[in-house]
């Protein structure tokens, strides 16, 4: 294997999407992406969200699925 190389990423692949919740109130919406490289099998993550003003820490994600997102970092992500 190479020490440097040029990635050869795969396409983007949906992981997961869903709902913002404030309290009970939907406010948002968010979605994360997920990539890999085809030469060494680095993953890259990307995620979208909007809260709609709300405060981040204070939200939970639902998932489409009807699970809860579990926490990130000491914030819901």
């Amino acid at each position: 294997m190479k020490l440097w190389h040029r990635h050869k990423w795969t396409d983007w692949l949906v992981t997961d999407t869903g709902t913002i919740m404030y309290w009970n109130d939907r406010v948002g919406w968010y979605l994360v992406q997920q990539r890999h490289c085809l030469s060494c099998g680095k993953t890259d993550v990307q995620e979208v969200a909007e809260y709609s003003g709300a405060p981040r820490s204070y939200c939970n994600r639902v998932s489409a699925n009807g699970r809860a997102v579990p926490q990130k970092d000491g914030v819901r992500a």
